[in-house]
């Protein structure tokens, strides 16, 4: 019996292997390791400055022709939470939508925003089919695969404009030119819209639907759809939404300190903007006013905000 079929040594993945007498002994192979490690980070870097480089290229496209569009414009930010309900049209407002929001027939819709599947996917059609000449709808890519892709026919049919957001590259962090960087994730794509709506400077931004309490209260529409299965905890969502909206206020105050946010019927955001009222919301809940008194401010619909 030769000595190397007693005793053998060699390598098998990230471990070296000892042979003796037929009995195999596994050791972490230290230097596979490593290596292994240094070629996942060279692909992961590949693929960061692939994607960094692909979305400056289609930024240009979707976000150049918007820059300051809406300067000295009203511009109300329509979400889906349940105090949407006891909103009515603010007078010559440009109104931006998030996902099934533009189901909302009370106001129609001059730019939709979707990015997670889960937001449109029982209203594909609708989505594609709304106010096509009239309204100019973003589809973004997260990078998370399917179970929160949008699928591109829905992008190809609406005829919408695509984006990226910094996801799987580096933190978010919210984005002054989005049009050669991705925008800030959040997990939510109101803080992308936002993003947008601060890119075209409008005099006033009005922030209405954006509740952050799914988890308690759903949707406008009824229910949420259950974040369980895909392994996400929608009551940490929800309290990383009014985080990352409290920094948002300072990243506006920093680079858009004459646009002035104002938060309607404001639930998880209450204290952070300038919060006005709707006379419906308040009979529903008249705890604010018995709170506040003469402190509240009702909001004004009316073209007369603007002179």
């Amino acid at each position: 019996m030769k000595f190397e079929n007693i005793i053998g040594v060699y390598n098998s993945g990230n471990y070296k292997v000892i042979n003796i007498f037929g009995i195999k002994l596994k050791f972490k192979n230290k230097q596979a390791v490593i290596l292994n490690r240094m070629r996942d980070m060279q692909r992961d870097l590949i693929k960061q400055n692939k994607r960094l480089i692909t979305t400056a290229l289609l930024h240009q496209k979707t976000f150049s022709r918007f820059k300051g569009i809406n300067r000295g414009k009203d511009v109300l930010l329509v979400g889906a939470g349940p105090s949407l309900n006891h909103l009515e049209p603010i007078e010559g407002a440009v109104n931006v939508g998030l996902n099934r929001t533009f189901i909302f027939d009370k106001i129609k819709m001059d730019y939709l925003f979707a990015i997670d599947k889960v937001g449109i996917e029982q209203y594909y059609e609708g989505f594609i089919n709304y106010r096509p000449d009239e309204c100019i709808k973003f589809v973004g890519d997260q990078n998370l695969g399917a179970a929160f892709q949008i699928p591109e026919y829905v992008a190809l049919e609406s005829k919408a404009l695509r984006y990226k957001t910094c996801i799987k590259l580096y933190p978010s962090d919210f984005t002054l030119d989005i049009d050669s960087e991705p925008l800030g994730n959040f997990c939510t794509v109101s803080l992308q819209a936002i993003q947008f709506i601060l890119f075209t400077h409008p005099k006033r931004v009005y922030i209405a639907g954006i509740d952050c309490n799914m988890t308690k209260a759903g949707h406008f529409s009824g229910k949420s759809f259950d974040t369980s299965k895909r392994n996400e905890d929608s009551q940490k969502n929800d309290d990383n939404s009014i985080l990352f909206w409290s920094q948002l206020k300072d990243f506006a105050a920093c680079y858009y300190p004459d646009t002035e946010i104002i938060s309607v019927n404001p639930v998880g955001l209450r204290g952070i903007f300038k919060d006005v009222w709707t006379e419906s919301y308040l009979a529903e809940h008249p705890e604010i006013r018995d709170e506040l008194g003469d402190k509240i401010e009702i909001l004004q619909t009316k073209e007369v905000m603007n002179v």
